[in-house]
């Protein structure tokens, strides 16, 4: 595609000399234009080069974030958000008070995931009772989605094309304006 060469094997018995022979020789993903405009250039686990910064990533991913034990740690955080949506859920229907299950469902999710990586609630809740948003939960959903919407406005040219070094319609500049709005938030929560 453009200049950038691609190789596709549809035979099994190629498909197997070369996820086991040559594994390490096709280990590295191919990253795509927009992802370098990230600040963390290769530094990313899931798109980084098969190297010894890799190994060490999937050996930590395998042996501490993801164990049973670790999801276990927050089964408390589970059961308790998904009792605070049940009663949300029951006194609505009490009320006869129309509700978009899958907006809450997605709200509950968010939630999860927020408490997970942060270890509390929210500071701020959001006033709202069909949202369980927390303000900083909000925020954080709408710079990752800035982010989606700016990486899905490239061009074809500019990512596999000769012309990528140009940045023609600047999607460049604005995924970096975004990845870099995320970034300082990061920085926030971590101080």
């Amino acid at each position: 595609m453009g200049d950038t060469l691609f190789v596709i094997i549809s035979d099994a018995n190629t498909a197997e000399k070369v996820l086991k022979t040559h594994d390490i020789d096709f280990a590295s993903k191919y990253e795509l234009d927009p992802s370098q405009k990230f600040l963390y250039k290769g530094c990313s686990f899931i798109n980084a080069p098969y190297s010894l910064y890799w190994r060490f990533m999937k050996k930590i991913c395998v042996t501490k974030l993801f164990t049973s034990s670790q999801l276990q740690r927050f089964t408390h955080v589970r059961e308790e958000e998904r009792t605070k949506l049940l009663k949300s859920l029951i006194e609505r229907s009490e009320a006869r008070e129309p509700c978009d299950l899958s907006k809450e469902l997605k709200a509950l999710k968010s939630l999860l995931i927020y408490r997970r990586t942060m270890g509390n609630r929210s500071s701020s809740l959001s006033s709202s009772r069909d949202y369980n948003y927390s303000v900083e939960a909000m925020e954080m959903r709408g710079l990752i989605r800035n982010i989606i919407e700016c990486g899905k406005k490239y061009a074809v040219i500019e990512v596999f094309g000769t012309l990528r070094r140009f940045d023609l319609f600047e999607n460049g500049k604005r995924i970096e304006t975004a990845f870099l709005g995320y970034d300082q938030r990061l920085e926030q929560i971590i101080h």
